[in-house]
């Protein structure tokens, strides 16, 4: 069967986080990620089959892994897509700020990596991101964001804004 150039890999269901305004935890219970191995023999059948990019998608891919025994990380699911020879496109959506960390940003750079991420950062004023529930100050936001372009300086970063949210001011 051929498979489209660009496909869909999700690597998690469910989620964790409280956010005030979401109600994924409700409908997808849990987060659950996918053993990793599977993920990578999804991968690898499939770009047999044709595909060159992988999007890893979930409801928050950064917190891949830490469900799972012994513990994951999305950055170590990357280094292993990486060695799939013939799939050239590796992107990453949904990836919420506070999972962002060295060690991802380091596998990010790997040339098969597209110089993407889409993060969720909903908000930058702090009684409204507390009010919504989430977890880093405009600051915190604001740093993952330097950090990023520090160790990616030609990243496009796709985000989420929300506007209107209850008790929000002009």
């Amino acid at each position: 069967e051929s498979e489209a150039h660009t496909g869909y890999v999700k690597i998690a269901e469910g989620c964790d986080h409280r956010c005030a305004y979401c109600v994924i935890p409700f409908l997808r219970g849990r987060y659950r990620s996918r053993r990793k191995d599977e993920i990578v023999k999804e991968v690898e059948a499939r770009v047999k089959a044709g595909l060159r990019e992988a999007v890893l998608i979930a409801q928050d891919t950064g917190c891949y892994g830490k469900d799972l025994n012994p513990r994951e990380n999305l950055a170590s699911l990357i280094k292993d897509l990486c060695r799939i020879e013939d799939l050239r496109w590796i992107r990453i959506m949904y990836c919420y700020p506070e999972e962002v960390n060295e060690e991802l940003l380091a596998a990010m750079q790997h040339e098969k990596v597209c110089p993407y991420i889409d993060m969720p950062i909903q908000h930058v004023s702090d009684p409204v991101l507390k009010a919504m529930g989430r977890p880093l100050s405009s600051a915190g936001l604001k740093e993952k964001i330097r950090m990023i372009r520090q160790a990616l300086p030609d990243v496009f970063i796709r985000s989420t804004l929300m506007v209107g949210f209850p008790g929000e001011t002009q």
